[in-house]
């Protein structure tokens, strides 16, 4: 399970920020399915989901696995 925050401070710049978050949460969902070699290295799930966003933005993100 993952859950995604754009932060707001990308407001002031006219970003929408929740369009990054969402498209990071996206990504996060398919890699996980493709690889389920990312259950044991959620940092590595992480960074290899933001790689290549077109969104601007950053997020706050909590990624939870359950057994």
């Amino acid at each position: 399970m993952a859950v995604a925050d754009g932060v707001g401070g990308w407001e002031s710049k006219g970003v929408d920020s929740g369009l990054y978050s969402k498209k990071l949460c996206l990504k996060i969902g398919n890699n996980y399915l493709d690889n389920n070699k990312f259950a044991e290295d959620v940092k590595a799930l992480i960074v290899k989901s933001a790689e290549g966003i077109e969104e601007v933005g950053s997020a706050t993100i909590v990624v939870l696995g359950f057994e």
